[in-house]
């Protein structure tokens, strides 16, 4: 009788090995984006940490924040002494990436805090950029806090990705934008990624950013702040 025994062609192995390297490259990748979600995570964590321990330093030693003067720079000056630089540049460029912030939908806003001396600015100890201006939105409600947590040379300089924000209200607490949401609305809100702040934080994931603008996720899911906290991975 005849071997009937058949081996692999040639082809049949190059082809096989070529898709084993696909999905080692989209797992790869995969795993990349997740890593760098992870990272910006707890690097806004750590951001929140040292703005919510300068605030309160601060104000132990100078009171509220009514009594720090009210332009821009008189704040600037009391509140960043209680913080550990690599750079400090006050109402002069150098300390945030000199671009448009971009929005959650990749448009631009018309805000540039480079070069916007209405933004007390430095670069953090652990490498994040820092601006802080005034605000008038609530009566309590005293100074607007952002953070690149990328500092001014990486990431994309967009609002809910890299870049997040914080207000600071007289008594010196600091709350990330959209503490106290609920409902539906994760994080879009105004429409420019902001109030994205408060679920990166509690949630520790950037699942919006899949999600898109209603809140759906490609497995249709959907986000919110008392239902799904993230989206199914396949």
């Amino acid at each position: 009788m005849k071997n009937s025994k058949k081996a692999f062609t040639l082809a049949e192995i190059l082809l096989t090995m070529a898709i084993i390297g696909i999905v080692g490259i989209i797992a790869v990748s995969g795993a990349k984006k997740d890593t760098d979600v992870t990272e910006k995570i707890a690097q806004l964590r750590r951001s929140y940490e040292v703005i919510d321990t300068a605030f309160a330093s601060a104000v132990a030693e100078n009171g509220n924040i009514t009594n720090w003067g009210s332009t821009i720079s008189d704040r600037g000056d009391v509140i960043f002494p209680h913080f550990k630089f690599n750079k400090i540049c006050k109402t002069s460029s150098g300390c945030w990436r000199n671009a448009k912030q971009l929005k959650l939908d990749n448009s631009e806003s018309s805000i540039t805090m480079d070069s916007n001396s209405s933004y007390y600015k430095g670069i953090l100890a652990n490498g994040a950029s820092i601006a802080i201006i005034n605000d008038t939105t609530k009566t309590d409600q005293k100074l607007k806090v952002s953070v690149d947590v990328n500092g001014p040379d990486k990431g994309m300089n967009k609002y809910g990705d890299d870049v997040f924000s914080f207000y600071v209200l007289n008594d010196g607490i600091v709350l990330p934008y959209a503490a106290g949401t609920s409902g539906q609305d994760v994080c879009s809100s105004g429409g420019d990624g902001e109030t994205c702040t408060a679920w990166a934080i509690k949630f520790g994931n950037m699942d919006y950013l899949l999600a898109g603008t209603n809140n759906k996720c490609p497995d249709n899911t959907t986000l919110s702040w008392t239902g799904s906290h993230t989206c199914r991975r396949k």
